[in-house]
């Protein structure tokens, strides 16, 4: 598998977009949201997780 590739663990599983509400005083257990549908995605420790993991390239700007 390309380490490249985001792999489907960022896309909404309700609507398949890759769109997330995150505060900007996300704690580890916040809910994070999808923007486009509002379904669950998860709590913010999963997803911080696979930001730090990913090259620097396929982060998002801050």
């Amino acid at each position: 598998m390309d380490p490249k590739r985001l792999d489907h663990k960022l896309d909404c599983k309700a609507c398949g977009t890759i769109q997330m509400d995150i505060p900007d005083n996300a704690t580890e257990h916040i809910s994070i949201h999808c923007t486009s549908c509002g379904g669950y995605l998860g709590e913010w420790e999963n997803f911080r997780t696979i930001f730090t993991s990913r090259p620097a390239t396929l982060r998002p700007s801050t």
